[in-house]
Parts: structure tokens; sequence; C-alpha cells
């Protein structure tokens, strides 16, 4: 009989998540360590199955990297220069831009260079979407810090109260 890693795993995270606070890659260092010394076996097994997700998820935060990195070192002012420089003859002036990548309606992840304007329209407007959801983010953890003051947010709310409150704001399931 083969061994569910998935769920076992999950009942490893969900013992060591039980009490309290932690930072998850203190714990996650913990837990790794002491499956090696307890259970290789359930640490490899799960490892496998999650190498797909992994790496995909390591692959997305590079891609979120690069973007963000391009915005905190860029001046607002810096992408219509260099349009400007490119539009006057230098050919180099914006190939940084083109190379950060987007993620697209299917999912796939294409460089700006190869969008077409109704596909940069679409990935504009998933920004905005994500603005206007941050700020309801936002506007929501304040009303209920504003109500809570420096008392825990359970002493107040249950989790049906704060699912109800949520969705009544259009902030969805």
């Amino acid at each position: 009989m083969s061994r569910d890693f998935v769920t076992e795993m999950r009942q490893v995270i969900d013992a060591e998540t039980a009490d309290g606070a932690y930072s998850a890659p203190i714990l996650a260092r913990h837990i790794v360590y002491k499956l090696l010394a307890t259970d290789p076996e359930l640490l490899e097994g799960w490892l496998l199955i999650q190498a797909t997700a992994v790496l995909s998820d390591w692959i997305s935060t590079r891609d979120r990297s690069r973007r963000s990195h391009v915005r905190k070192t860029s001046r607002r002012d810096k992408f219509a220069q260099d349009a400007k420089a490119f539009q006057n003859g230098n050919e180099t002036a914006i190939t940084g831009w083109l190379e950060v990548s987007q993620v697209m309606k299917d999912g796939s992840r294409r460089r700006i260079s190869e969008l077409t304007g109704e596909e940069l329209l679409w990935v504009a407007g998933e920004y905005a979407r994500q603005a206007v959801n941050l700020k309801l983010h936002e506007a929501f953890l304040r009303a209920i810090a504003k109500k809570v003051g420096k008392d825990r947010v359970a002493d107040h709310f249950t989790n049906q109260q704060l699912d109800d409150m949520w969705r009544s704001l259009g902030g969805g399931p």
C-alpha cells in the first residue's frame, strides 16, 4: 500500500503550526530537519510530488521579482525617456522593458516584445483589477483594525462574521 504523502505532510505542518505564531522559513527548516531524522521517505515523497508546483512557483517569483526590480529602480519618467530615445534611433533604449514577461489570459507568460496592443490592454486591465482588489483589502483590514484596537481580531469577530463582512463588500468567497 502506497503512502499519501500530501495528506501526511499536511498533518505534520498542521501539527507544527497549531500553537501560536511562527515564521514560515524557520518552521520549514525545522520540519525538514525533523523529517530527515524521523521520516526521510515522507520528505522525499512529498518533495517529488511537489516538484512541479515548487518550480512553477519559483519561476513566478522570479518573474515578479524582475517586474518589481524594474518598478523600483526606474524613475516614473524612465519609460517615456527610453521610448523617446528609441523613436530617435537608439534601438537598444527599450530592450530591458521589452524583456519583462507578463501573465496572459491563458496563464502563459510572454515578453512584452511579443504582445499585441489588444494583449497589452488586457494585461493593463488585470493590473487595474488587482489595484482595486488591493485597495478593497486595505480598507477592509483598516476597518477591522479600527474596531479591534489593541485587542485581537478573534476577541471581536468569528470567521463567519468576517466572511459575511467581506462578501458584503463584494470581496467574494
